[in-house]
């Protein structure tokens, strides 16, 4: 990084990092992975520190959505995974996306495999609260009540429970919760034909950072994020006949 650059932040102790499970206030070396997306974010967060030489600070949330306020009320500096829309546009600015990444529908086992969410009707679907999708989901799918839900150990709970009918998320963070918790009691029944390219997301107000954040992100080889995804980029889904898989790809 250039000393113009690097002059930004000589009165920063380290960069906040909103990220949801994480403790108060804390150096990333000493934390653990704790779900899939603690695990993916710390990950990408620690590479990103040693390109750019600044040290980060994680800053708890308690939620997906609390996250994203954390950031749009400069409460932290950045969050390290979030898809652009034009009103977060409004309060971040975001890096390039460095991986693509599709939604999948978690049902119980008893639940056949599903070609189209259109032929349900008078069922109800949980989607993490704040998620970009859901707004998208209702308009597409007027049968089918979808439920804004804290987060997936929530929702994947309450589809166990039979609260809840299904539990849309990413591939990755489904195939690891089910594989963890759930592997004999839910399924992933149904692809759903949303993707969402994560990104860098840093506080409006200061360009530089962002500019920083994307260089970085334009460093990162294709591989080293197939890496941090490794043991979740092969997700398996089932029907009544066979197995199929669905790869996710960059």
């Amino acid at each position: 990084m250039s000393n113009s650059l690097e002059s930004s932040f000589t009165k920063k102790f380290g960069l906040t990092v909103a990220m949801i499970g994480s403790r108060e206030a804390i150096s990333i070396s000493s934390l653990k992975f704790t779900s899939f997306n603690f695990n993916f974010s710390l990950n990408l967060t620690k590479t990103i520190s040693k390109i750019i030489n600044i040290p980060f600070v994680l800053v708890k949330t308690a939620s997906f959505s609390k996250s994203i306020n954390y950031l749009e009320n400069k409460k932290c500096d950045i969050l390290p995974s979030l898809h652009k829309t034009e009103k977060r546009s409004d309060f971040a600015n975001f890096s390039s996306s460095y991986f693509k990444i599709p939604y999948v529908l978690s049902t119980n086992n008893k639940i056949s495999f599903i070609d189209d969410l259109s032929t349900l009707a008078d069922v109800k679907i949980g989607i993490t609260k704040g998620h970009r999708i859901i707004n998208v989901l209702r308009k597409k799918y007027p049968k089918i009540t979808f439920v804004e839900i804290l987060d997936g150990s929530d929702g994947f709970s309450m589809v166990y429970k039979e609260k809840l009918f299904g539990y849309i998320d990413s591939t990755a963070s489904t195939w690891y919760i089910l594989q963890k918790n759930y592997s004999n009691e839910l399924k992933i029944s149904a692809k759903i034909n949303f993707f969402t390219n994560l990104r860098i997301a840093s506080i409006k107000e200061d360009v530089v950072l962002g500019k920083i954040l994307n260089k970085a992100v334009l460093n990162i080889e294709s591989d080293d994020v197939n890496n941090m995804l490794s043991k979740w980029t092969s997700v398996e889904y089932k029907n009544d006949i066979n197995y199929k898989k669905i790869k996710i790809r960059p």
